[in-house]
């Protein structure tokens, strides 16, 4: 039970109630307590009152009735208590998709409907809903909310009006609101409320809203399981405004250590001051060589008075967007309101007017990126730091850090042996500016080893204090380190010398440093705990690390400085250290998903391990962090990262197969262009998603996304603006047009397919593997692994779809187009007894009809077998193809794109016909009681009149293949009864095409 889907819960708590007169259906509301309509069970008796659950009758303790009107309600008492119950809410909104499943007379094995609400009546004490399939038996059934995943109420009638004298046309029905069925009997909602906080069944299918955004004018809701949801934002409801901040802004302390960058500083100051130049200036370097420490120098700077709105200053590593970047920068000058993000173009109109200097510190943008954000801010000049390479073009000032002159590496030796002692009257001047450092470096042979450092270090700043630090920590002289140093001159070396010789929870701080990138204290007693070692006073190692310049803290969080990551990667294999990481941080994504601002404290770290497990391959570990990080990043302004964390999803779920999580990247990706103003990204992925959740029977999730997807413009896809439940109604009827070649394209010019190139036939042979099928009523939905005979060989896997008709029949077939080298399937098979399904399997050539550019298949071409389906558990059956044989495959190319992006070939159903079974015949290699019995159904059509409406479309497409025209136009005619206005439309255009055809026919001798 813990693994059923909301759907099958559902069904799980429904009963079939039945009397001597009616027949009508109920559900568990609490334990040993059966909801139902009081007219169900109207006029019997106590004991005339028959109830089947599972088809096991069970016996009534009591019946508690209202008045035959409203609420019209009987609750029933039974023995029975383990079993489930629904979840009722009272959410229920006009335009809400729901969902029931009761007992008909005509189904006693159970009916499914997909009603609409239109709103409620009778100042609330019901609700009208419309659905031309409700009738006489659904009466008791409990609504599903698809928006809530709760049960909103029960049906009480169906709801007809006169269309012609004599003759009713079904509209819906009428349901009893949730509210009306708490105010009628007192305790019993507690009992509800006390059965589902025991049992978490229902609780755990249901998505959890992580937080909300207004963003522009739309609310942004991030729901667990299914995605984001988008709403527009109702025009009674005012967006607050940004509130100013008093400029000058919060700037770095100043840095009286900074050393030998006077030019570089005066350069920078010059190029902003230029006229008619862009006023943009980047530092680039090695790491280590001073960009940081120059950069926060310079927000003190004299130019800074010739920006009248102050000073930005932040760090920049994180932003892998230049708009999200941008958004970091208007928070600097305005206050950030919790659940509010404005638009990109709110944030631009605001800053350009800004006249600021922004300093931007280890940027990982490109220089397009930058000069976009410039633009952004055209009255505001720009600093950045970034690592080796220029970045800039276009004129801007770009100037590389180097090493150190001579007279600035004896300021730097003199300064760094000075740490870690009181400083003279003398020496404190020189922090001022007053003296220079090189005058207190006196002994002789402390300036020759500073020579000697300049030279075999190439005056990179950083590696020279490294060792100076290091003779001090060794109690050895700088001359010595200096000549060690000419024997090995890398920086390699040089730090790996200071690195050996900390104590081992020092090493490990580092090496924890270079797993995550960026941490706090907290985060890292965490994970060196998962990892089963204790690093005592974590405090005063950090601190004597950030003194010796091997890390660096900034509000409260550690990394390490300059090459020491790439130097304990080379010296120490830390997989299984990332490896902890990595299983710390799903738990934490786990636990904490519906935190987002919990897990934001460590956004950074998460990224470095999250592409870290993306590149080394480890992809359903990607899927589960990401989807649980994504929060965190979109309700904190990372929108950037989120793309590129939703990229990362999507290609591990195409590496696994798993369809479902790519489903939901697909969804996402989707619905971030559609809030920032892509539509045409918006519309194709989010069309995509949803013919993957459809397929996947994920109900839930496509209902968001074709409510996502409804914001957009209309689209000319059925299956889009129907609700789940007709799709393969109208799948089917769409496939009886495609089945005569006959028919011009212009009828449904959406449905168009370019004409492939011939390609060489090549030869192929099914065999099957096992695959799982699911049931949901009469519907059949799954994939089935099949292997043709091509070398190398390899497993292919295709979804299919089908339902079981009335007379027993199954049938199921491909619903997308097969790429290069496949085939499409058909099943079609009798159930012969309960719990297994035999027939035969077929695989058929593609082609496509040059005349009218349709696909067909090539009846000569093909490949047959047998399947049988055996039923593992309630809903689930596992199908497998049991024989084949050789044929010539010309395998069908991967079609160009059509004009339309919401119309995809990939997700085209085959269009041979699952109407009209074949003869089956007995597998040469079968024998015994395993043998294939042959079936011989008939295609010969019964009375139109007596066909029932959900089978039209199954006749229609018999009578198309039998080129019965007279039979096809009166299944048209009542299929007009019931026509949507879209479908009356196509219809009648049908309609006429099989006017001309049965003309066309009466001509012939």
């Amino acid at each position: 039970m813990l693994d059923q889907s909301c759907f099958e819960l559902f069904r799980d708590c429904t009963v079939r109630i039945k009397t001597a007169k009616n027949q009508g259906t109920g559900f568990f509301v609490a334990p040993g307590q059966i909801l139902t309509c009081n007219h169900v069970v109207a006029g019997a008796k106590d004991d005339e009152i028959e109830v089947f659950w599972k088809e096991e009758p069970l016996i009534i303790a009591s019946i508690a009735r209202t008045e035959s009107g409203n609420p019209d309600l009987a609750l029933l008492k039974v023995t029975l208590t383990e079993h489930p119950c629904v979840y009722l809410g009272r959410e229920v909104q006009p335009n809400d998709a729901l969902y029931s499943y009761g007992y008909p007379p005509k189904y006693e094995g159970g009916f499914s409907v997909n009603p609409l609400c239109v709103g409620p009546t009778d100042q609330g004490r019901l609700l009208t809903i419309r659905d031309e399939n409700i009738q006489p038996g659904l009466s008791g059934a409990p609504l599903l909310n698809l928006r809530t995943s709760k049960v909103c109420g029960l049906i009480k009638s169906e709801r007809s009006m006169p269309l012609i004298q004599n003759v009713l046309r079904a509209l819906g029905g009428q349901a009893i609101p949730a509210q009306v069925i708490f105010d009628r009997w007192n305790g019993l909602e507690s009992n509800h409320d006390g059965f589902h906080y025991r049992d978490a069944r229902w609780r755990s299918l249901i998505p959890k809203p992580i937080g909300e955004i207004i963003f522009g004018r739309r609310l942004f809701t991030f729901l667990t399981r299914v995605g984001v949801r988008v709403d527009p934002l109702p025009f009674n409801k005012d967006i607050p405004q940004p509130i100013s901040l008093q400029s000058p802004l919060n700037l770095p302390p100043p840095r009286p250590d900074l050393l030998g960058r006077k030019a570089e500083l005066e350069d920078a100051a010059f190029a902003l001051k230029r006229e008619g130049k862009e006023k943009i200036v980047g530092f680039y370097g090695k790491p280590g060589v001073g960009k940081s420490m120059l950069l926060e120098d310079f927000a003190h700077n004299e130019i800074a008075s010739d920006f009248p709105d102050g000073v930005v200053h932040l760090t920049a590593r994180r932003f892998c967007s230049e708009t999200d970047l941008l958004e970091e920068i208007f928070y600097r000058f305005n206050e950030k309101i919790r659940g509010i993000r404005y638009s990109p173009i709110k944030i631009k109109s605001t800053l350009q007017s800004k006249k600021s200097l922004v300093l931007l510190d280890d940027v990982k943008l490109s220089a397009d990126q930058l000069i976009a954000l410039r633009q952004m801010m055209p009255k505001s000049a720009f600093v950045f730091t970034w690592e080796e390479g220029d970045r800039l073009k276009r004129g801007e000032r770009a100037i590389e850090l180097k090493g150190f002159s001579e007279d600035d590496v004896f300021d730097l030796v003199a300064q760094e042996q000075a740490v870690g002692r009181p400083l003279t009257l003398e020496e404190r001047s020189a922090f001022t500016g007053e003296q220079r450092w090189s005058n207190f470096l006196t002994d002789e042979d402390d300036r020759q080893a500073a020579k000697s450092l300049l030279e075999t270090l190439n005056g990179h700043p950083w590696q020279i204090r490294q060792a100076v630090k290091l003779a001090r920590s060794q109690n050895q002289s700088l001359k010595d380190i200096a000549e060690a140093l000419k024997q090995d001159p890398s920086a390699i070396a040089l730090t790996q010398r200071r690195i050996q010789s900390l104590p081992e929870p020092a090493r490990r701080i580092l090496k924890l440093l270079s797993v995550l990138g960026i941490a706090g204290a907290g985060l890292l007693i965490a994970i060196s705990r998962a990892d089963s070692f204790e690093i005592p006073k974590i405090e005063d190692y950090l601190n004597d690390l950030n003194q010796q310049g091997l890390i660096q803290v900034a509000k409260s969080k550690y990394t390490l400085t300059a090459n020491v990551s790439d130097i304990i990667n080379q010296e120490t294999d830390l997989t299984q250290l990332r490896e902890t990481s990595l299983d710390y941080f799903k738990q934490l994504v786990e636990e904490k998903q519906i935190e987002p601002d919990a897990v934001f404290q460590d956004a950074d770290a998460i990224s470095n391990i999250l592409q870290w497990a993306f590149e080394s391959g480890r992809y359903a570990d990607v899927i589960k962090l990401g989807q649980g990080f994504e929060g965190a990043l979109a309700f904190n302004g990372l929108w950037g990262t989120w793309e590129r964390v939703l990229q990362w999803e999507l290609q591990a779920s195409q590496a696994l197969n798993e369809w479902g999580s790519g489903a939901w990247a697909l969804h996402q990706l989707g619905t971030r262009a559609l809030c920032l103003g892509d539509n045409h990204t918006a519309r194709s992925c989010l069309t995509q998603a949803l013919t993957l959740r459809e397929s996947l029977g994920d109900v839930d999730g496509a209902n968001v996304t074709r409510h996502n997807l409804g914001l957009l413009t209309p689209l000319p896809i059925v299956s889009h603006v129907l609700p789940p439940i007709a799709v393969g109604v109208v799948a089917a009827y769409l496939l009886s047009l495609w089945q005569t070649p006959e028919y011009h394209a212009e009828i449904f010019p959406a449905y168009r397919i370019p004409t492939p190139s011939a390609i060489a036939p090549v030869p192929c042979l099914i065999q099957g593997t096992e695959s799982t099928i699911t049931q949901r009523g009469n519907e059949f939905t799954g994939t089935i692994t099949y292997i043709l005979n091509k070398k190398p060989v390899r497993p292919i896997t295709t979804a299919i779809a089908g339902t079981l008709t009335e007379s027993g029949w199954l049938s199921m077939k491909s619903i997308k187009n097969p790429p290069t080298g496949e085939c499409f399937l058909t099943f079609d098979g009798e159930r012969i007894r309960a719990g297994q399904i035999i027939g035969g399997a077929s695989a058929d050539e593609v082609l496509v009809d040059k005349k009218t550019n349709k696909v067909k298949t090539d009846k000569s071409q093909g490949a047959s077998g047998a399947f049988q389906m055996i039923e593992t558990s309630p809903g689930t059956w596992i199908l497998e193809i049991r024989s084949g044989k050789e044929f010539r495959l010309k395998p069908y190319p991967k079609p160009r794109p059509v004009p339309n992006p919401a119309v995809s070939p990939k997700s085209f159903p085959t269009p041979k016909s699952p109407a009209t079974p074949k003869t089956r015949q007995k597998p040469e290699d079968d024998s015994g009681s395993n043998q294939i019995q042959t079936v011989s159904p008939t295609t010969k059509l019964p009375p139109i009149a007596s066909i029932p409406v959900q089978d039209l479309r199954g006749a229609l497409n018999i009578a198309v293949n039998n080129k019965d025209w007279s039979s096809a136009i009166e299944i048209v005619d009542r299929m007009l009864e019931n026509a949507s206005p879209k479908e009356d439309g196509d219809l009648r255009k049908y309609r006429l095409e099989l006017q001309k055809r049965l003309a066309e026919s009466s001509q012939k001798p």
